[in-house]
């Protein structure tokens, strides 16, 4: 599992790996540049990519400055699979996301607008 080593608004740091943009993060620890066709907001197809790429996902965390809404759908399609979306700011991010991936299978969607 990866490790949010540093989180700030313009970059993440992932295990030694900096990004200057939004990302996916998967259970099984890839992280990859998040693909979005309204950045505003969470749709059904981003949840759908975590889940299809995380075997066993049981959170998803959703990380940005401050409060991006979730489709309808989205919530709709965890609820339906039993994973728990959960929502965050940027500064409550990496301690979150460290300790829960101790014991929990959890992907990510970091927003660092």
């Amino acid at each position: 599992m990866s490790k949010i080593d540093s989180i700030k608004q313009g970059e993440i740091s992932v295990d030694g790996e900096k990004y200057a943009f939004d990302v996916w993060m998967f259970a099984d620890g890839r992280v990859m540049e998040r693909q979005a066709i309204d950045s505003s907001k969470i749709a059904s197809d981003e949840i759908q990519t975590i889940m299809d790429n995380s075997e066993g996902l049981q959170e998803v965390l959703i990380a940005s400055v401050k409060e991006i809404p979730v489709d309808k759908e989205a919530v709709e399609l965890a609820t339906g699979a039993n994973v728990l979306l959960v929502q965050c700011s940027l500064d409550e991010a990496m301690e979150f996301f460290n300790k829960e991936s101790e014991s929990k299978k959890i992907g990510a969607i970091i927003v660092m607008k």
